[in-house]
């Protein structure tokens, strides 16, 4: 997403300045000094949005459709529907018990993908378990282990990302469990993780370039004083490799 952003703000005269640790009152005190002339902010959380000076051009990718307002655009992302979609192909192939594997983290984005699994997963037998968001793998690993020594571990396993998908295939490994004979597993995103992985991983699109584009066309847009649309929709498509197979 971040390098599609780039280009698109190229093609707009624009510059993009990249962070990955602002809160909302580093960002309202840069803004507030006129460093910069908008902002852009990807899978907020709440606390994020709370502080935000209201007449700063702002765009949300991957957020609330609720935040829309005058000066404010939200891209919406439809990762509520991607998550049915993941659990819905492993119902089509037989599975009936279903492991979630998911983050702790109050943003939307995750709040949603926590609701489209809990819709299409109401009538299957569901083992889940959280793990805090975070750049270490350990407890990525350790709750991936856990989930898959439950008792009766389930035969698949749906991940709120690709990182948490590695994990699971890891932590089979270690188990002596082969993916997908053993177990079959989702992710999300579809980041170049999922095509490195062996057996490729099946996992949800979210289509990181088309957000970045349509982030900094709208931004340009509401910089050049245009009235744009304040909420803009974008789909999610299920990439299908070797990482699930039928049940039984």
């Amino acid at each position: 997403m971040l390098a599609s952003a780039h280009d698109a703000a190229e093609a707009h005269g624009l510059t993009v300045v990249a962070s990955s640790s602002w809160n909302s009152k580093t960002m309202a005190r840069v803004l507030s000094a006129n460093q910069f002339d908008g902002l852009m902010i990807c899978s907020p959380n709440d606390r994020q949005i709370g502080e935000l000076p209201p007449l700063v051009p702002t765009v949300l990718i991957d957020s609330d459709p609720a935040l829309s307002a005058r000066n404010r655009l939200v891209v919406d992302l439809d990762v509520a529907g991607g998550m049915r979609t993941a659990v819905g192909h492993l119902v089509d192939l037989g599975h009936r018990s279903i492991g979630h594997l998911r983050y702790r983290r109050t943003s939307y984005s995750f709040r949603s993908r926590q609701a489209g699994f809990e819709a299409a997963a109401r009538n299957l037998r569901v083992t889940e378990f959280s793990i805090p968001l975070t750049e270490a793998l350990d407890p990525t690993l350790d709750t991936a282990r856990k989930l898959l020594s439950d008792g009766t571990p389930p035969r698949a396993v749906v991940c709120d990302d690709d990182v948490a998908a590695a994990g699971v295939y890891h932590a089979a490994a270690t188990l002596g469990m082969r993916v997908p004979d053993d177990i079959s597993v989702v992710g999300i995103d579809n980041t170049d993780v999922a095509g490195l992985l062996l057996p490729g991983l099946t996992t949800v699109d979210l289509h990181g370039e088309e957000l970045g584009r349509l982030g900094v066309d709208a931004m340009a847009a509401m910089l050049r004083g245009e009235t744009v649309e304040p909420l803009k929709q974008v789909s999610t498509d299920l990439v299908i490799r070797q990482s699930t197979r039928p049940a039984g």
